[in-house]
């Protein structure tokens, strides 16, 4: 491939001397034929001279001296000039005949030796002009005859510049095809590779969790503390190479929403603190922003990047500690400086390393110094995290002294929105949750799981039984696993929403990639929880679809609680409540108030659930938490809602 390019640039230089060779050649001619224009100019502007001088001549004779003729005659051979050599000196040769008859006594034969004199400057002047024209016409034929070979061969020229063009055109969009196709491949083996490997992880972790949990005697504690650790680093490790395949593949998705850096950064504490603790490290949270500071962004993705930095500061700091300040200031334009900050008194690095730290599986702090295992992507991805969210990260260390990681980011200032309850350790409503899984070991962890957070569930080995089971009973939420014999859950997905069921399906999968999570919302899932999981992880799961699920069955809920009477009750008041809302939320919609329009949605979201207005609560969730652009979609659906919710109250209190 090397070669043909070289081959191609000589090939290049070749058509560009082509190109220059006319113009220089053109630019000489077009000289060449003002040289030859000046100089029939001045032989013909030297004819005329000599014509005036001639006429003068005939008025002279030895007995009649006419001193104006002389004047003119002397006048005139001093403008007598030519730019042609041999002509020159006919000319000076004359006009030293004239001095010597001008001091003469003129006689008729001097006189007409003069005028013969002149005479030859004429017909010499002639034979310039017809040698001159005959140069003339001689460089028009050999420009025609140049310009045409010169066509020629450029043509024959460009034509096999342009094969050759395309012939490297075509080598390149095959490269570039082959290129793709690995590229699709290695998805592809990621994505195998992170279902086999996440599949026993699953196991692990899952069980590893559970035990933790259990009373368990000192010494089994901590070795089974040192098993869930261990997982936990694993899957750290496979989760971070997955990460960059995906990012490499694709760059990364940022998923923009409004949410609270307090939270955030409460997470990282609670994740990271004990681990700094255990590690015999001191860590140090400092908060630099106001009480309630909520932004539009990725929250999760922000999380990550700390999680990254503040795991390499605890991995690679052997004593001392770690400190973590976080600093905001209000801009112009609701926009907000977000400063991060992550500092810690480990072995740091080189002035030489700074740069390296954050290329792929970059391992510059030697083996064995921090204890830990990694793949040396942490860095490498949150670089590109930040520069995805337009800021920029830095890092300053000292070999010896430590370390300071320095994130800059540019946000945009929200409006605080009410973070929903906490799912408590025993929920308070009875709810059932259908687990549709054929591995074994899954199905053990989801279900002790499950139990663990209070929650009664069922075990389906596989979409069909799914189906079969949900046609005599009702659960409140799905957890159902992609690959499955019989029939798999993406179909066992399509056709319970094709018969009418809307009870929430969460894929439980250890398919890794962004296709692999759009087809599961292809095919009607909600959302998607990755295996392995974490009790938190379901947990979220359970908040966001279970808790719904009960709160949203108002027969469950009011109807037992409160009584029948305390029930219609409240009905009729959120009954009253949706008169006019639709025009309202159609108002702000014009008046471009997506921040009030957000809020109603809080409102009802709440309220609608109560009374059982299960699709209206939904949308109105959605309507809390969507970017501008996609509320301009939700708003229609969610006024035809609105309507159809009050005719039907309106129809079943008749």
């Amino acid at each position: 491939m090397m070669k043909k390019m070289k081959r191609d640039q000589r090939l290049v230089i070749l058509t560009l001397g082509a190109l220059l060779l006319p113009l220089v050649v053109s630019l000489w001619m077009i000289h060449r034929l003002g040289e030859i224009s000046d100089m029939r100019f001045q032989l013909y502007k030297a004819r005329n001279v000599i014509e005036l001088i001639n006429s003068d001549l005939r008025k002279l004779s030895p007995d009649r001296k006419d001193s104006e003729a002389l004047k003119r005659i002397d006048s005139n051979f001093s403008r007598l000039d030519s730019n042609h050599e041999d002509h020159r000196a006919l000319v000076e040769e004359t006009r030293g005949q004239w001095r010597k008859l001008e001091q003469s006594t003129m006689e008729k034969v001097d006189i007409e030796r003069m005028q013969n004199s002149l005479e030859m400057i004429v017909q010499h002047e002639k034979k310039i002009m017809d040698r001159s024209g005959s140069q003339i016409f001689r460089l028009y034929d050999t420009v025609a005859i140049f310009l045409f070979f010169t066509t020629v061969s450029m043509a024959i020229l460009l034509g096999y510049v342009f094969s050759r063009i395309r012939r490297t055109n075509g080598e390149f969009l095959r490269l570039a095809q082959e290129a793709l196709a690995a590229t699709k491949s290695k998805a592809q083996f990621m994505a195998t590779i992170s279902h086999e490997i996440r599949t026993p992880l699953n196991g692990i972790v899952g069980m590893s969790g559970l035990l933790a949990e259990e009373e368990l005697p000192e010494n089994m504690k901590s070795k089974v503390n040192v098993i869930k650790d261990s997982a936990q680093v694993l899957l750290s490790i496979v989760s971070d190479i997955l990460d960059y395949s995906r990012i490499e593949e694709r760059g990364v998705e940022l998923r923009v929403k409004a949410f609270s850096l307090h939270h955030v950064l409460e997470n990282v504490d609670s994740l990271l603190r004990e681990k700094a603790l255990r590690k015999g490290l001191g860590f140090h949270l400092t908060k630099n922003l106001k009480e309630s500071v909520w932004i539009r962004g990725d929250d999760v993705k922000l999380g990550q990047v700390l999680i990254n930095l503040v795991n390499n500061a605890i991995k690679f700091t052997q004593q001392g500690e770690i400190n973590l300040t976080v600093s905001g200031t209000e801009l112009a334009n609701e926009k907000y400086l977000l400063e991060l900050n992550v500092q810690d008194t480990g072995i740091g690095l080189a002035s030489d390393q700074l740069e390296k730290i954050f290329s792929p599986f970059s391992q510059e702090h030697k083996i064995g110094t921090s204890g830990e295992a990694g793949a040396g992507l942490g860095l490498s991805i949150s670089r590109a995290i930040v520069a995805a969210m337009g800021g920029k990260i830095t890092v300053d260390s000292v070999a010896g002294k430590g370390s300071t990681f320095t994130v800059n980011l540019v946000m945009d200032l929200t409006e605080e929105l009410s973070r929903e309850s906490v799912l408590p350790e025993k929920p308070k409503y009875a709810c059932r949750v259908l687990i549709v899984e054929d591995n074994f070991t899954n199905q053990q962890v989801a279900e002790l799981s499950l139990e663990h957070l209070g929650v009664e569930s069922i075990i389906a080995q596989n979409g069909q039984e799914a189906i079969d089971f949900l046609k005599k009973e009702k659960v409140d939420l799905i957890l159902m696993d992609c690959q499955m014999p019989v029939m798999d859950g993406y179909e066992g997905t399509k056709l319970l929403r094709a018969s009418g069921n809307m009870t929430p399906i969460v894929a439980m999968t250890a398919n890794y990639s962004q296709e692999d999570r759009q087809r599961c919302l292809d095919v009607g899932m909600n959302d998607v929880l990755l295996k392995p999981f974490s009790l938190s992880a379901l947990q979220d799961v359970l908040r966001k679809y279970l808790m719904a699920a009960a709160m949203l069955d108002p027969a469950r809920v009011l109807r037992e609680q409160l009584g029948e009477e305390a029930w219609v009750r409240i009905r009729g008041t959120f009954l009253k409540s949706l008169d006019g809302l639709d025009s309202q939320i159609l108002k702000l919609q014009e008046e471009m108030n997506f921040s009030k329009v957000r809020q109603l949605g809080h409102r009802f979201k709440s309220s609608g659930a109560f009374v059982g207005a299960n699709e209206l609560s939904l949308i109105c969730a959605a309507i809390e938490k969507a970017p501008d652009e996609e509320l301009e979609k939700l708003i229609p659906e969610a006024v035809k809602l609105i309507r159809q919710t009050e005719s039907a109250f309106k129809k079943e209190d008749a």
